[in-house]
């Protein structure tokens, strides 16, 4: 700072040494920005334990829902998760609810249809076994064997359906693919097909034609 002096001026200069400095610098750091971080840090905790500690009852919840097997449809108890998350699981109690009865229909359906399909395909065999045995022509026993034949096979398909329908999704084994040759099925469809019908396709035999087939020519279709 210049003053004026008399004829001259006169240079005030003000100064601190390096080592007051130094501890003033000190003395700001320990008492504003330690304290702040400290304060920070505290808050930080205190933020993750009671976020933590919120979600904690979801977390819970997400863990029922891993663990449990595809037919325990039992409720979730809404009393141990937040009062924002209750709408949440009292829709997945509905569902469940819903669920469960879809599965006693089904089950009642299937208890109903194991006695409207069997009975009547068990009475239709015994029929045709009895008339196989009585029947003297060939031609008629002939008949009557194919349509025993599919009789068995409509029961044996109805007895897979409702097997299939009955058995627990736990309980299904993993599927394996398996090679079919769909010539031989194709055939033996066509073949049964033909040989039912076959007086109706020897009456209009030009609206039939034999197929091309290069290993069995045995079947007829109509173009």
């Amino acid at each position: 700072m210049r003053l004026p002096c008399g004829t001259s001026e006169c240079v005030i200069a003000v100064g601190e040494t390096m080592v007051k400095r130094n501890n003033e610098r000190r003395r700001t750091l320990v008492v504003i920005v330690i304290p702040e971080v400290l304060l920070m840090v505290v808050a930080l905790a205190f933020v993750w334990i009671g976020v933590s500690r919120g979600i904690a009852p979801l977390a819970r919840l997400s863990e029922q829902i891993r663990m449990r097997s595809p037919t325990d449809l039992l409720p979730f108890d809404s009393k141990e998760v937040l009062q924002e998350a209750s709408g949440i699981v009292a829709e997945l109690n509905s569902l469940f609810e819903r669920v469960n009865e879809a599965s006693a229909n089904q089950k009642r359906f299937t208890a109903n249809a194991a006695h409207q399909l069997r009975t009547p395909l068990a009475v239709v065999r015994t029929h045709l076994e009895l008339a196989l045995t009585q029947s003297a022509s060939p031609e008629l026993k002939g008949r009557l064997a194919l349509a025993r034949a599919a009789t068995l096979r409509s029961s044996r398909l109805t007895n897979q359906l409702l097997t299939l329908a009955r058995v627990e999704p736990s309980g299904l084994a993993p599927m394996s693919a398996e090679s079919v040759d769909l010539r031989t099925v194709t055939e033996g469809l066509a073949n049964g097909w033909f040989t039912t019908h076959s007086s109706a396709v020897s009456t209009s035999a030009s609206s039939f034609r034999r197929c091309q087939s290069e290993a069995k020519p045995s079947c007829w279709v109509k173009p």
